[in-house]
Formats: structure tokens, C-alpha cells, sequence
């Protein structure tokens, strides 16, 4: 028995030319051929499963279900995976969230705060970069490990992350994040 995908489909396809199905054996190449590409690229962005789910919306359930070949996704769904911009807006949060977490050390390390559970993160940020934000408003503070996230537009042009400590504790940080 195969343990990796690739091994698998030349097994699958070994059998059935040894059985004569060779009607299946197109049709599991043009299913396994959608979950192969997605893994594929996927795994070449260095992006999980999860990470995946949260940049482009679709459940991490069924993009798992999709690899595994459990699922044929409808046309929406390869859209949206395959959103030309996906991985350069995940690159973006992913840079932010960098960017937010070192903030949030040396308030835990200089036991202002206990975790950055206790940290809330407000977002000043440029005209540019807002509507991104706006867009996973709901999924920053999973994407930062904070109980809350708040977002304003900046009044120039620069864009500023700063990190407050939760409520019990009054230190401000802010840094300039271009």
C-alpha cells in the first residue's frame, strides 16, 4: 500500500488497466487531478490546509475533502482558490501578524501582560492597506492570538500598528510599520 499521493494514483491507475476499467480510470484522473493540482500549489506557497481556509474563505473542511478527492468542488470554490491575489494578501496578513506579535512580546516579557490574550491590538492603517483589513476584520484576532482588534484609517499616508495591553494594564506601544 502507497503512503504518498503519488504512489497512490500510479497504483490506482496500475489496477485499473490490469481490470480493463479504463472508463474509471479516466474519471479518477480527472478527479485526482484537481485535488493533485491544489495540493500541489498549495504546499508550494508553504500554506496549510487552515491557513488556506482563512485567506480564501472556503472551509478548511472541504478544502481537505477536495485533496483527499471526498469532494468535487463547484466552479465557486476553484475560483476563489484560485484568486490570482490569495497569496499575496495571506503574505500581507502574515507579515502584520510578524509585525504585531513582536509588539506584544516585550509586553509579556516585561510581565506587563501575562499573554497576548490580554493584549488588544489597534490597526491604524493606510488608505491602501484598509480594505484588506476591513475585509478579515472577524479573523485578526484568531490571526494575532488577541481577544480583539480595532482598525482606523490613518490621517496621512504611513501606517502605524499599535498594541495596548488589556484593560487591567496601561501601557501603549506604537511603531511604525513602513
Amino acid at each position: 500500500m502507497s503512503y504518498d499521493f503519488k504512489n497512490l494514483i500510479e497504483d490506482i491507475e496500475a489496477e485499473a488497466k490490469a481490470e480493463g476499467s479504463e472508463a474509471e480510470l479516466r474519471e479518477l484522473r480527472r478527479e485526482f487531478s484537481i485535488a493533485s493540482q491544489l495540493m500541489t500549489l498549495r504546499r508550494e506557497k508553504k500554506l496549510t490546509q487552515k491557513q488556506l481556509a482563512q485567506a480564501s474563505g472556503i472551509p478548511q473542511s472541504e478544502i481537505s475533502r477536495i485533496e483527499t478527492g471526498e469532494a468535487n468542488p463547484t466552479y465557486a470554490t476553484l475560483a476563489a482558490l484560485a484568486e490570482p491575489t490569495l497569496v499575496a494578501r495571506w503574505n500581507t496578513l502574515v507579515l502584520l501578524r510578524e509585525r504585531v506579535l513582536a509588539e506584544i512580546e516585550p509586553l509579556r516579557k516585561n510581565k506587563q501582560i501575562g499573554s497576548s490574550l490580554q493584549a488588544k491590538v489597534v490597526i491604524t492603517a493606510a488608505a491602501a492597506e484598509l480594505p484588506l483589513l476591513e475585509r478579515y476584520a472577524k479573523q485578526l484576532p484568531m490571526l494575532f492570538i488577541v481577544p480583539d482588534v480595532a482598525l482606523r484609517p490613518s490621517a496621512d499616508r504611513s501606517s502605524a500598528t499599535a498594541v495596548d495591553a488589556a484593560a487591567s494594564v496601561s501601557p501603549n506601544v506604537c511603531v511604525a510599520t513602513r
